[in-house]
């Protein structure tokens, strides 16, 4: 390559848009893996045979996905993978996991009495159980973005007494997940009871809130929604305002840029390999149109935040082939 055909090299975190690598299923007799590297309206190509000194240059962006990265280098089928995106969480590198595990044992200590080793026990587990190789898009990614959505509320979106509340949630809503199943709330609810409620306590945490079993259920209620099919009917304002947030957070991938969203709706069809393409996009065109009815989000933050680029993104899927063929046909 030409200076000028890899000057993104001289290109740093504050400049680069995205990274991202297509995998296709020409190899090994052709070129079978893709870098594409955009910055603003400018756009660079390359062949894994013309990266010289690009995993030198991916030293330069922290929170760059090398986990993607390896997995892309192997992967023999058509796929995308975004590495980095300047707007947007963290991706999975050397530590993560660990950093994960630290933060759910701190969420754990400060709001339960539990055996001194069993904090890290829990968090361990919570944690490996988004690391199976089932998922594709409920996995640790997905709660490692769902944080850095709570992470930038501000305190008047959301209050610090309901922080510790919601990132429970957060981390539980999807710890069971198998895709051939219709009840995964309902088992990591359960989950959820079974690793901590022998844990509750009354009295006051520094937040001022008391977390006790009562508060343990509100947790448990946030998650049994997460199926987004029925609508919150709570009448505590704060406990209502604080679950249409959770759900919010956890539907924010709708929002995303085209690509962002470009990767999810690939990610979400390859938990559901097993089920055949049409009867796939017959369901999901059935969500798609539900979505659009409703609306993505429930809150004004979010809606703010997020909407217009979910409407785009979901009526762009729409008009996918073979979506657009099948029913149903209202919206």
């Amino acid at each position: 390559m030409s200076s000028e055909e890899n000057g993104y090299l001289a290109l740093g975190p504050n400049e680069v848009d995205y990274i991202i690598v297509l995998t296709n299923d020409s190899g090994p007799i052709g070129d079978d893996l893709f870098y594409f590297v955009i910055a603003g309206e400018r756009m660079w190509h390359f062949s894994s045979l013309q990266s010289e000194n690009l995993f030198d240059w991916f030293k330069k962006f922290p929170g760059l996905d090398w986990e993607k990265s390896i997995l892309a280098s192997v992967t023999i089928v058509n796929r995308r993978f975004i590495l980095w995106r300047r707007n947007g969480p963290a991706g999975i590198g050397d530590g993560t996991e660990n950093q994960m595990v630290d933060r759910l044992e701190r969420l754990l200590a400060r709001n339960f009495k539990l055996e001194a080793d069993a904090y890290r026990q829990i968090a361990q587990l919570v944690v490996s159980s988004y690391r199976s190789r089932e998922r594709h898009y409920h996995d640790l990614r997905h709660i490692i973005h769902c944080l850095w959505e709570m992470d930038r509320l501000s305190e008047s979106d959301l209050p610090r007494s309901e922080r510790d509340r919601i990132e429970l949630a957060i981390w539980y809503h999807d710890v069971v997940y198998d895709g051939r199943a219709r009840d995964n709330e309902h088992q990591s609810e359960l989950r959820l009871v079974a690793d901590l409620r022998t844990g509750t306590r009354e009295g006051e945490a520094d937040d001022g809130q008391v977390r006790n079993e009562a508060w343990l259920e509100s947790v448990a209620q946030m998650i049994r929604l997460s199926t987004h099919r029925v609508k919150p009917e709570i009448a505590d304002e704060v406990a209502r305002n604080s679950t249409l947030l959770f759900l919010d957070i956890d539907m924010s991938i709708l929002g995303q840029s085209e690509f962002v969203y470009s990767e999810y709706r690939q990610n979400v069809s390859l938990e559901y390999e097993h089920v055949a393409s049409l009867i796939f996009a017959y369901y999901r065109k059935k969500f798609v149109l539900a979505v659009l009815k409703h609306g993505a989000f429930s809150t004004p933050t979010f809606q703010k935040l997020y909407g217009e680029q979910a409407r785009k993104n979901l009526e762009g899927e729409l008009r996918m082939s073979p979506m657009k063929w099948l029913p149903p046909w209202g919206r």
